[in-house]
């Protein structure tokens, strides 16, 4: 489950749009937690970039600064740890406790039987300064924050 977890966290960055940039450092992608995600992703995108950006990860802990990470994914035993992403951080924020939309995260990922799904939280992304495209808001489960 972990592979599919890095593929669809990698998928989401095609359909997500961050302020515009003319940034050429790496694309990072930190993890609290969630070694199998992280390794998974670091094996699937060996020698990849998104667009120009190559492809960083980084491991942090809870409550370390998220500057520098462009998603973020949490793993749901550190939920209570972390610190709430600054409002404009344009941070994507993933995890995959229960009720991660609810406390601040933008997308949440779950099994539902043998099948990966995600919520999306639309208000927390416009906090967070990001667009998520229409694509990821179809394929979603459940979409909280649309009427705000």
């Amino acid at each position: 489950m972990e592979r599919l977890r890095a593929a669809y966290l990698f998928s989401f960055t095609k359909l997500v749009k961050w302020p515009s940039s003319t940034e050429t450092k790496p694309f990072t992608f930190c993890f609290v937690g969630a070694r199998g995600v992280r390794d998974a992703l670091v094996s699937g995108t060996a020698g990849r970039t998104l667009g120009i950006r190559p492809i960083a990860t980084r491991t942090i802990s809870a409550t370390a600064s998220q500057d520098g990470c462009q998603v973020l994914y949490v793993e749901s035993s550190a939920l209570d740890r972390v610190l709430a992403p600054n409002p404009g951080a344009s941070v994507l924020t993933v995890g995959d406790a229960e009720r991660f939309t609810q406390q601040g995260g933008i997308l949440a990922l779950f099994e539902d039987h043998s099948d990966l799904r995600f919520d999306v939280n639309l208000s927390n992304a416009r906090l967070a300064g990001i667009s998520i495209g229409p694509e990821l808001i179809a394929a979603a489960a459940h979409v909280d924050g649309a009427g705000k």
